[in-house]
């Protein structure tokens, strides 16, 4: 049995780094349904850059300057959530409504409103809004409405919404959305030119009067550089609208995937997730992170899968443990290697590798009893688990301890790190580097709960 760092470890490596690190201010003000928060050095420059997740709303990715300031580059890369409508994710403000014609944007976490503003000078609207979730309730003036309409359903599926309006004056109509994330396909048949049609806070217009008006719900993201170009990479996990994704035509389940977003030069990036191999197949992702599970110099993909108790599908939403092959795609091998774990709220996984042949995991699994798995894993139940602990090995030799490589998984996120026997002389890289003491994650994240100010400790130089 491996024995627990105690309390008092803890607190003395902590006591010894005190001098390591140094506080600085995150550069925003607030973040709105935080999801998931880290740093990356996303432009090689050797400085460490600030990431969010934030389900629908608008994420950040600021790019440090080396003077303390930073900037955000997340639309530059062309990184949003809908590529075709940048800036259109639920946002703090509403667009300014400073030209005639038709503005549509999101107004809060399930609001999305329409707005007309000297519509009269440049035509008249009609519209249809289709979209496989329910409008709870609207409200408004200026509009004519046609009450949505829930059409047959088709093989179990869900029910397409179908609704109409039109306006000729100035107005706003208020639509309650049950579930966000749903794409809401808009069907222009009027005479407003669509260079007045305005799509949220950066009032971008669409290219044809048929578009998509959808979000990512992005939840978690891993940073590496994949294609070995020399630039990070990033893969990023999202909801599948609270459990039902499998409930939706195959055609629209298909287009609601995870993003594994490849770097093609500087600033430039393409998503690639159908081209390699990765399904969402209904998985609820929430933390993913990448580690080579198997230490053949290639990176791997665990992504914890969150079960939202709506839907029963196939396999109850198992965490998904994508191996990379040579030719750089994947295989789920969750299931041969005993993690595909059936998702639940506040599941805690670590995984320990202990030299070369022995791979151990322990978890938080509510309760559940201590379940027998095949070699060469085991499995620890614990009550609960309030924060990640290294798990030491018994007596080895300072070779094995050397290199030792260890796994963690708190909260969803994998981590995987190789020590060296003294502390203080451990560096960090991005794996794969196995010849290297390493660790995946490079600084820390706390909140102040005096203030809930959030702040990034970074490493001093």
């Amino acid at each position: 049995m491996p024995r627990e760092s105690s309390a008092w470890t803890d607190a003395y490596w902590l006591w010894r780094s005190r001098a390591s690190f140094v506080e600085y201010p995150i550069p925003f003000k607030a973040t709105q349904l935080l999801m998931d928060i880290g740093v990356v050095d996303a432009n090689g420059d050797d400085r460490l850059d600030v990431f969010t997740t934030n389900h629908n709303y608008r994420q950040d990715l600021l790019i440090a300057d080396g003077k303390g300031g930073y900037r955000d580059t997340l639309s530059a890369w062309g990184l949003d959530q809908n590529l075709e409508f940048p800036g259109s994710e639920i946002a703090l403000t509403v667009p300014e409504v400073d030209k005639p014609g038709v503005y549509m944007y999101w107004k809060g976490r399930r609001i999305f409103t329409i707005r007309t503003h000297k519509i009269k000078e440049v035509g008249r609207l009609h519209a249809k809004l289709r979209s496989y979730t329910t409008v709870n309730h609207y409200q408004g003036s200026g509009f004519a409405v046609e009450a949505p309409v829930a059409l047959p359903r088709v093989d179990n599926k869900m029910a397409e919404t179908v609704m109409g309006l039109s306006s000729e004056t100035d107005g706003e109509l208020d639509m309650e959305i049950e579930t966000p994330g749903t794409p809401i396909a808009v069907d222009l048949d009027g005479t407003v030119p669509l260079t007045s049609v305005y799509i949220g806070l950066q009032k971008v217009s669409p290219r044809a009067k048929q578009f998509e008006v959808t979000f990512q719900d992005r939840h978690g993201m891993a940073w590496a550089d994949y294609n070995d170009d020399g630039v990070m990479d990033v893969f990023i996990t999202r909801g599948a609208l609270s459990g039902q994704l499998r409930l939706l035509p195959e055609s629209v389940e298909q287009g609601i995937q995870d993003e594994l977003i490849v770097s093609e030069g500087p600033g430039r990036y393409k998503n690639v997730v159908k081209e390699v191999g990765i399904d969402k197949r209904g998985c609820s992702g929430r933390k993913v992170n990448w580690v080579d599970f198997n230490r053949d110099g290639l990176l791997d993909l665990f992504i914890d899968c969150q079960d939202r108790g709506n839907v029963t599908t196939e396999g109850n939403y198992p965490k998904q443990l994508y191996r990379q092959n040579p030719d750089k795609h994947f295989v789920d091998v969750a299931a041969e290697v005993g993690l595909d774990i059936p998702g639940s709220r506040g599941d805690r996984l670590r995984l320990v590798r202990r030299g070369q042949r022995r791979l151990h995991r322990s978890a938080d699994l509510r309760g559940h009893r201590l379940l027998p798995l095949s070699q060469p894993w085991r499995k620890v139940v614990h009550p609960r688990v309030h924060r990640p602990r290294q798990v030491r090995p018994g007596r080895q030799s300072r070779a094995q301890r050397d290199r030792q490589i260890e796994y963690w998984f708190v909260d969803g996120k994998l981590v995987g790190c190789r020590f060296s026997r003294q502390p203080e002389s451990s560096t960090c890289s991005r794996l794969p580097r196995p010849a290297t003491p390493c660790c995946s994650t490079t600084a820390a994240v706390s909140f102040r709960s005096s203030t809930r100010r959030p702040l990034v400790y970074r490493a001093r130089a």
